[in-house]
């Protein structure tokens, strides 16, 4: 996934992106190499120190979504979910 790719799904800037993802290099999670034929674009890469905390991490977002999502009926979300995605569409 390019810089470009990933500021998209997440909604967000390219430039405050790039700043994460700077840090996240600096610290050996993850690695940028150059596109071949394009210098310009650069794919982002876990390294092996993120993938390892990967389960660490999905444990921990399973708590925070338990807890979040407590008594909210699956009907309810579905319609939340739905009604994000309009939102998000109508930007």
């Amino acid at each position: 996934m390019t810089q470009t790719e990933l500021a998209k799904c997440l909604e967000l800037e390219r430039a405050s992106v790039g700043h994460v993802i700077d840090q996240l290099e600096k610290a050996d999670y993850v690695e940028r190499r150059a596109v071949e034929g394009n210098r310009r674009v650069w794919t982002l890469h876990l390294r092996p120190k993120a993938i390892g905390i990967l389960p660490a991490l999905r444990a921990e977002a399973d708590v925070v979504y338990e807890r979040l999502l407590a008594g909210i009926s699956a009907n309810d979300i579905a319609t939340f979910k739905r009604l994000l995605a309009s939102m998000s569409a109508n930007l």
